[in-house]
């Protein structure tokens, strides 16, 4: 093998390895990006957790509060009635 050949691969195999290592250098950052991604990712699962939670909680106390509208209003005419009739007595 010349001397030549010998400058020629050795250049040839300088420029495979720097490719990889921009290859491995570009694998990095995207590994990064993407690690960035899925936490911003679960950052807005956490709060769409925390609003659910919060949304559930509102839901039972108006839904409780709805019950005891509708139970009154359901025992107006009763009360009523026991109104008038301790008026009487």
């Amino acid at each position: 093998m010349s001397e030549q050949d010998q400058t020629l691969l050795l250049t040839e195999i300088r420029d495979l390895a720097r490719q990889q290592l921009e290859l491995a250098q570009q694998s990095i950052q995207n590994q990064a990006r993407a690690l960035e991604i899925q936490q911003q990712a679960i950052s807005r699962q956490v709060t769409n957790q925390e609003l659910l939670i919060k949304s559930r909680k509102w839901t039972r106390i108006l839904l409780g509060s709805l019950i005891i509208v509708a139970l009154l209003y359901l025992l107006q005419p009763a009360i009523m009635l026991l109104w008038f009739w301790s008026q009487k007595h």
